[in-house]
C-alpha cells in the first residue's frame, strides 16, 4: 500500500484515495466473505467423504471417480494425481500402448480384479483351489462405490 501511495509523490493524494476506494470494495469484500465449511472428522470413512465431496458439488461439472480419489487421498498428503503422471511415464517407454489408458479406466480395472478376487474368496470353501474361469454373476463391479472402497481397502 505505501509503495503503491509513493509510487508518485505528485500524486499520492490521488493513490492514497484510489488504494483507499480499492481497500473499501476489494480487500474488505474478501476479508467478510463467508467460506462455507464442512468439517469432517479423521475418522469418517473414505467412502463418506467422497459422497460428501460429491453433494456439494455444485458447479454442474460430474466428477470422475480419479477426481474424487484424487481428493480424497489429499487428506492422507498422498498426490494420486503426481502418481499416477509418474506411472504414465513409466510405462511409456515400457508399454507403448498403456499411454492410451485413462486414469478412471485404470481404476475401473483395479477395481473389478479386486472385487472379483474378493468375491471368489468370499464363496469359495475353506481349503479348495480357486475356479480357473470366472463365470457371468462372479460379483464383478466398477461402481464409484466399490472403487472407492477398494481405495480405501474395505469392501463395499
Amino acid at each position: 500500500m505505501m509503495r503503491f501511495i509513493q509510487h508518485s509523490p505528485e500524486r499520492q493524494s490521488e493513490n492514497l484515495e484510489l488504494w483507499s476506494k480499492f481497500h473499501e470494495v476489494v480487500v474488505k469484500a474478501f476479508e467478510q466473505y463467508q467460506l462455507p465449511v464442512i468439517e469432517l472428522g479423521k475418522s469418517t470413512p473414505r467412502q463418506a467423504v467422497c459422497q460428501v465431496f460429491e453433494k456439494v458439488n455444485t458447479g454442474g461439472v460430474t466428477l470422475t471417480v480419479f477426481e474424487l480419489l484424487t481428493a480424497t487421498f489429499a487428506a492422507d498428503v498422498f498426490d494420486l494425481r503426481q502418481d499416477w503422471a509418474d506411472r504414465r511415464a513409466q510405462w511409456a517407454g515400457k508399454y507403448g500402448i498403456l499411454s492410451e489408458v485413462a486414469n478412471t479406466d485404470f481404476l475401473q480395472a483395479v477395481t473389478l480384479l479386486a472385487t472379483y478376487e474378493r468375491h471368489r474368496a468370499a464363496t469359495r470353501p475353506a481349503g479348495t483351489k480357486p475356479p480357473s474361469r470366472a463365470s457371468a454373476a462372479d460379483g464383478r463391479t466398477c461402481s464409484t462405490s466399490s472403487s472407492l472402497s477398494t481405495a480405501s481397502g474395505h469392501p463395499p
